[in-house]
């Protein structure tokens, strides 16, 4: 079968048809399914698996984390109103030990209720752009940030709406969590490369500031009370973030040196959540203004708890806003070793949020499916739309070109993706196709999820 396979001697992707090498991925369980891949998303892990070898666990190894294709065959255990034989899917992986489900090759394993039915109207192109970006945004927003994926009676003033900024808004995961806390009732402000305004305007982000003026963000960001940062960037834009979501006094306010604020139900008892919660009625039990919450996507930036530093860091005449703004200063406090230290932030009013995106393969049933089903609900109704692609020829052959331009930073506002079907002197495939009746958008899953805060072994990428 064909597929493109890591050798321990190699430094790119090596296509194949040896058995040897690869054989066909089987059922192991009756609530997977089988898919016939048709397209495929690539990811910047994709290249870091060659050239750092992140992420790969033994060898021969393939990578690919996400695709588009149809269902070939389904476990006993698959309800048929989920899923059926011909059915049009997309697909992501996010359990990156098991080499069936990654999706360089002709054939891939799924569970069921990690898949993604699509509408006619969107091509598989478009399909295999989707995968990862939307379990990332959906984490973020929905599991971290804790935000209500349906937005409440309340949000219809505009003026009364919550705002989040997305650093990196034209990556694929900023495109489409922008569209996700619109759906959520969110206002949406973004920073990306002023090529990308038009299409961030188009999907609906009110505000597109250049990511080249940091300081003109963070400022915006504070004019307008941002509540929510998500970045999609790194360490280094995650620390604007932080001072984006800072306010003048908060640092060194009333909340003085008390203990970070306890997660508590409606009863006033201490709780954790669980993965498989099908609602929520905590709060945070305090009596300032509602907690921000800041959530870095790629990489978390070093900082230190105001709760956690000496008292005499606010002593010297320092500015509140100095605090987390030192950083980006020249008068940096320094420790014994006369090194700097990270700067603090108010952790009584930021929350930094993880997100684990394996939870969507480890709880199918409750994470995967609420997953899937938004966004199959979405695309049915036309409302969220795939971000724009970039093919590569030579399907299988044609990855290493995708992950050498990734490697080299040309995506913008794009996803780069081949078809298997270009593959060299491929023998195109016969795929069922499904009679199900595609018009009809499906229900939504009900209730919400939160991140299990007391996980331990998190994924966070």
């Amino acid at each position: 079968m064909p597929a493109a396979v890591l050798l321990h001697d190699d430094k790119h992707y090596r296509f194949t048809t040896d058995a040897a090498l690869h054989e066909h991925p089987q059922r192991t369980r009756e609530d997977q399914v089988v898919i016939g891949v048709e397209s495929i998303g690539l990811n910047p892990i994709d290249w870091k698996c060659n050239v750092y070898g992140f992420g790969v666990y033994h060898f021969p190894w393939i990578s690919g984390r996400e695709c588009s294709g149809v269902v070939l065959e389904v476990g006993s255990n698959v309800d048929p109103s989920r899923l059926q034989v011909g059915d049009r899917v997309a697909v992501a992986s996010t359990n990156y030990r098991d080499n069936r489900t990654s999706t360089y090759q002709e054939r891939c394993i799924a569970l069921a209720e990690n898949c993604i039915r699509i509408p006619d109207s969107v091509s598989f192109e478009q399909a295999a752009a989707l995968g990862v970006g939307f379990v990332s945004a959906y984490a973020s927003l929905y599991d971290s940030m804790r935000i209500p994926i349906e937005p409440s009676a309340s949000v219809g003033d505009k003026g009364q709406r919550d705002w989040i900024l997305i650093w990196g808004g034209a990556t694929v995961t900023g495109l489409l969590a922008g569209q996700l806390a619109r759906h959520s009732g969110l206002r949406v402000i973004t920073a990306s490369s002023p090529r990308n305004f038009q299409i961030l305007s188009e999907l609906g982000v009110e505000e597109t500031l250049d990511r080249g003026a940091p300081d003109t963000v963070v400022q915006r960001a504070r004019e307008l009370g941002v509540k929510y940062v998500l970045d999609c960037v790194g360490d280094k834009t995650g620390l604007f973030g932080i001072e984006a979501l800072s306010r003048s006094g908060s640092i060194a306010g009333s909340s003085g040196r008390s203990s970070p604020r306890r997660r508590t139900s409606s009863t006033g008892s201490s709780t954790h959540d669980d993965p498989g919660a099908e609602s929520d009625n905590t709060s945070y039990s305090d009596t300032e203004d509602p907690i921000r919450v800041f959530v870095p996507l790629v990489k978390a930036p070093k900082l230190r708890k105001l709760s956690e530093v000496d008292g005499d860091l606010l002593s010297g005449g320092k500015s509140d806003d100095a605090l987390v703004r030192s950083f980006n200063r020249t008068d940096l406090e320094r420790g014994p070793d006369g090194k700097p230290l990270p700067p603090v932030y108010d952790d009584l009013a930021i929350r930094l949020g993880e997100v684990v995106v394996k939870r969507f393969h480890e709880h199918p049933d409750t994470v995967g499916r609420r997953v899937t089903s938004l966004a199959e609900r979405l695309l049915a109704s036309g409302f969220l739309r795939p971000p724009p692609i970039r093919k590569f020829g030579g399907g299988l052959g044609g990855i290493n070109a995708g992950l050498d331009a990734l490697q080299r930073g040309e995506a913008s506002c794009e996803k780069f993706v081949v078809n298997v079907r270009d593959t060299p002197d491929y023998q195109i495939p016969v795929y069922p196709t499904s009679s199900r009746d595609r018009t009809q958008a499906p229900a939504p899953a009900q209730g919400r999820d939160f991140v299990t805060e007391a996980l331990q072994d998190l994924q966070v990428v």
